[in-house]
């Protein structure tokens, strides 16, 4: 009942209220997108320091997106699997962001970083691919923030 979804282009959205949290899920590493994303990327401060004006004093901002690690491919034993990684701070192919462009811009829109976390794979999930299993548990396939003014 207290829980308000908006799905609406931030450009052209306008509202007095006041959010305790606004969540950005899958979508945020969007923002870094220099070839296929070029308008939202050019204007992502200016978008990111909008949604913070619509937190309440207390308000958060929780971002989900995946890791660099995601899409890696990886080889190897079921108990001990690596990744081959092949690009980070010089992209071809990833879309991915580094962390120091997330706090870059986290920063330049005045917004603190309260916690990161990486979150694992559950238990039971060991039993449907071992292999795959450890994989994402030794390289967390996603990372989330949480932020505040």
């Amino acid at each position: 009942e207290n829980i308000k979804y908006f799905n609406e282009d931030i450009n052209n959205f306008k509202t007095k209220k006041k959010f305790d949290y606004i969540f950005f899920i899958d979508v945020f590493l969007f923002f870094f997108d220099k070839k296929f994303q070029k308008k939202l990327n050019k204007n992502n401060v200016k978008i990111i320091k909008k949604i913070s004006n619509f937190l309440n004093k207390d308000g958060k901002i929780l971002i989900m997106d995946p890791s660099l690690f995601w899409l890696t491919p990886f080889f190897g034993g079921k108990q001990n699997p690596f990744g081959i990684v092949t690009e980070y701070k010089s992209k071809h192919l990833s879309t991915i962001p580094s962390l120091s462009e997330y706090s870059d811009l986290f920063f330049e829109c005045k917004l603190k970083i309260d916690r990161i976390f990486e979150p694992i794979m559950d238990k039971k999930d060991k039993n449907f691919n071992l292999r795959t299993y450890n994989f994402y548990n030794m390289f967390p396939q996603w990372h989330v923030f949480l932020l505040s003014k």
